[in-house]
């Protein structure tokens, strides 16, 4: 499928949860089945707190370290706010909504935080393969 040749073909994979266990447990779960290591970059999605979305971000690379032999790097978390719901009420993106939220802001910093980072000298091959 189309989702799974992008999937091979990237660098860098981030992955979005939340706080719920579940969550957690089927995103370690796409990282098992990876058939290669891209960088992981973790992002905790409506976090009640910054402390608990630390939490979650050390629980995923400590279970990358000892089970994949690889660990992930935190992003960053976008914390429960009432107006990211507003704007899903509203078909619009939040950070179009409330572009001065703490969660726009801090969505706009993650991307831009990716942007810098995505220049390498050497793509793998398996990427240079895809294009």
């Amino acid at each position: 499928s189309l989702s799974e040749h992008l999937y091979a073909a990237a660098n860098q994979l981030v992955m979005v949860t939340t706080c719920d266990p579940i969550c957690i447990m089927d995103s370690f779960t796409l990282l098992k089945t990876t058939p290669h290591r891209p960088r992981v970059h973790t992002v905790v999605n409506y976090a009640n707190s910054a402390q608990e979305a630390n939490n979650i971000h050390q629980r995923i690379s400590h279970a990358c370290r000892r089970f994949l032999g690889f660990s992930s790097k935190t992003l960053g978390s976008i914390s429960k706010e009432p107006l990211i719901q507003d704007a899903a009420a509203q078909a619009t993106p939040f950070v179009t909504y409330a572009p001065q939220s703490q969660a726009a802001k801090t969505l706009t910093r993650m991307a831009h935080q990716l942007h810098e980072g995505r220049h390498r000298k050497h793509e793998p091959e398996h990427v240079k393969q895809f294009f």
